[in-house]
């Protein structure tokens, strides 16, 4: 029989797990200061980020609403003095956690 045209195409999708690229680093800012923290993270396909802050000395986490980019910026207060940041990458694959990123915030 002549071929048709109508074979399979199967293509090999190899899902990879996120792996920290890029760890965000501490800083110490004045109060009013911008502050941006930035992560990446390679992995097939590419992973989502959701970066989390601790208020808690890394005890507990809580996800920053809308914070879903590499970089996280905002204006720091004294507030945030000592509170630690971290992404979360995640694909199908799994997911990955950058180190914590802790804040010093200075008065004026």
């Amino acid at each position: 029989a002549a071929p048709n045209g109508s074979g399979t195409l199967t293509v090999n999708f190899v899902a990879t797990a996120p792996q920290v690229t890029t760890q965000p680093q501490s800083q110490t800012v004045i109060a009013g200061s911008t502050v941006t923290f930035t992560a990446a993270a390679s992995g097939n396909p590419t992973p989502t980020v959701q970066w989390q802050v601790s208020t808690k000395k890394g005890k507990t986490w809580t996800d920053i609403g809308g914070a879903t980019s590499t970089t996280l910026t905002f204006t720091a207060s004294t507030t945030q003095n000592g509170y630690r940041y971290r992404a979360v990458f995640t694909n199908a694959a799994g997911q990955a956690v950058t180190q914590a990123a802790t804040l010093t915030v200075k008065r004026k």
